[in-house]
């Protein structure tokens, strides 16, 4: 289970001591620590004169290797030429590297140094273990989060939270997941509740066409005279199913984007896969056969009852699984607000108002269920 990395746990990070059990608690070996130098490491340019101190503080080796270095450097602010010049030292170097970056512990740059070209992409995990080891070649360049210490922020906690590493696990496909850690970032709260990005055409077209999708218990459906009312009243009367439909399809969205880059346990078959999207979409192209003009009249067939919510359901286990984490499926915690299945009655925020629609409403099998592709891809 990955680590639930806290407000506190980043807070402690005040020392290299405390850096360095904190690399503990995710799983990496520290046995291996070490004072380092600049001149050891090969650094130049002027970044070789800012550097204050440095050490590797941890390891992941199996053949395939990852280590961590800490850099503390004597100027005010960590800068970008700075980076750059630290990382071009490990681009040469075998296995990957994350570096910590700071100058007085108030700012913390986690900085990933990634391999690039595209023989990096040929290396597949089964060569693991062979030997002599196999690394990722190629130039590198660095990825950076940037962490405020005392107030490190959701997306920071959750990027982080991505850094814990299960002992047994293969080094190198932990080092891909790392990787995706980093896109983490990009599926922000914000970037989720943007609105205004399918507002014209949600609200006013596909919403309207399809009022029968959203039920109460009582299979009361959206108000039936929309058409007779203005503009703004019907906005109005439509914006609560508009932000549940809009927060359910973020929701689909960032799933298939976790699971396509491994940040959710998709390959563990027997808990997170049995509950997964991916297991879902399969299912339904196996109902669907593999003729298109017969896969409709196959979904209609498999789903027969429209009012039947076990789908929708189902896809409500991992939506809680992802807002408060779950040890059996083994998902760490993501949060953010998209995911919240337990709105607190006192909260009136938007998140909070979509989440007890979608609590509420649930949406039937129908027969406007995605088709499924018929590409010569297995995805």
């Amino acid at each position: 289970m990955p680590q639930d990395i806290t407000n506190k746990d980043v807070q402690a990070l005040s020392s290299p001591d405390q850096i360095t059990s904190f690399f503990l608690n995710l799983g990496y070996d520290i046995d291996a620590h070490t004072l380092s130098s600049v001149g050891a490491l090969g650094i130049r340019g002027d970044s070789s004169h800012a550097v204050k101190h440095v050490e590797r503080i941890a390891r992941l080796d199996d053949g395939y290797s990852i280590e961590v270095y800490l850099f503390q450097l004597n100027a005010r602010s960590v800068t970008m030429t700075a980076k750059k010049e630290i990382s071009r030292a490990f681009r040469d170097r075998s296995g990957d590297y994350l570096l910590v970056l700071t100058t007085d512990y108030k700012q913390l740059d986690f900085m990933l140094v990634e391999r690039s070209n595209a023989e990096a992409g040929m290396l597949q995990k089964e060569v693991v273990g062979m030997q002599p080891p196999i690394h990722r070649v190629g130039g590198a360049y660095p990825r950076f989060l940037t962490v405020n210490r005392s107030n490190p922020g959701d997306v920071a906690l959750r990027v982080l939270r991505l850094f814990s590493y299960t002992r047994g696990q293969s080094v190198f496909d932990y080092s891909e997941r790392l990787r995706n850690a980093y896109d983490v970032a990009y599926w922000s709260e914000e970037y989720f509740n943007n609105r205004a990005l399918f507002s014209g055409y949600y609200l006013k077209e596909r919403l309207p066409e399809e009022r029968e999708e959203w039920r109460k218990p009582d299979n009361k459906l959206l108000p039936e005279d929309l058409d007779d009312l203005d503009e703004k009243e019907r906005d109005s009367r439509l914006k609560p199913y508009f932000d549940g439909t809009l927060t359910f399809l973020y929701r689909l969205l960032f799933l298939l984007y976790a699971e396509s880059r491994n940040l959710l346990p998709v390959r563990e078959t027997d808990t997170y896969y049995q509950r997964s999207l991916e297991k879902l979409k399969q299912d339904i192209k196996e109902k669907a056969g593999v003729s298109e003009a017969d896969a409709p009249g196959k979904i209609r067939s498999a789903y027969k009852d429209t009012t039947s919510t076990a789908l929708y359901d189902g896809l409500q286990v991992v939506f809680r699984a992802v807002d408060k984490g779950d040890k059996d499926l083994n998902v760490p915690i993501y949060n953010g607000g998209l995911f919240m299945t337990e709105p607190h009655e006192l909260d009136m925020s938007a998140e909070a108002e979509a989440a007890r629609f979608l609590l509420v409403h649930k949406m039937g099998a129908t027969t406007t269920l995605i088709r499924p592709s018929y590409s010569t891809s297995n995805a």
